[in-house]
């Protein structure tokens, strides 16, 4: 998922240029126009305290552009996702775990819990913060979560490289 400056400002409510003092030292895309397209967790990660209390989080998550791959998330991310995860705010950490746990259980029932995937579900775990429905899921912006249409997939797509990165 991707954020706009023009979106983090609405959604937070500061001025464009602190936005980009904010987001300078990420890599972003170009948009439309002059536009600039940010990665969501890592934009997610520069609010204040006080804005995520206030709401800006899940304000950013609405105002976020849905990427058309939504299960590739990539391994090289997994820092993002834990620091995305120790800054969740209570309401999104509960329904965080409750995605982690019915993940697990979907792709334990799967037919592609094979060992390179099993072998990685705990990075996996970590990571399905960063899956675009998971993310929705986790900010209210969904208010249910189809854990077992995108659990398998999620898995065997993201753990390649896990796996390539820990030999």
């Amino acid at each position: 998922m991707e954020i706009t400056t023009s979106n983090y400002a609405n959604a937070v409510g500061i001025h464009d240029a602190t936005v980009r003092r904010r987001l300078h030292d990420i890599p972003y895309r170009a948009g439309r126009g002059n536009s600039r397209c940010y990665p969501l967790p890592e934009a997610l990660l520069t609010l204040k305290r006080a804005e995520v209390s206030n709401g800006a989080a899940h304000r950013l998550v609405e105002a976020a552009t849905v990427p058309d791959d939504v299960l590739y998330v990539g391994a090289d991310r997994v820092n993002t996702a834990r620091r995305l995860i120790d800054i969740l705010p209570t309401e999104a950490a509960d329904r965080f775990r409750i995605a982690k746990t019915l993940f697990f259980v979907s792709v334990s029932r799967s037919k592609l819990c094979v060992p390179s995937v099993v072998g990685a579900m705990g990075t996996l775990s970590d990571l399905l913060i960063l899956q675009t429905n998971v993310l929705q899921f986790c900010f209210e912006v969904q208010d249910e979560l189809d854990i077992d249409s995108i659990a398998p997939a999620f898995a065997l797509v993201n753990s390649g490289n896990i796996n390539k990165e820990a030999a």
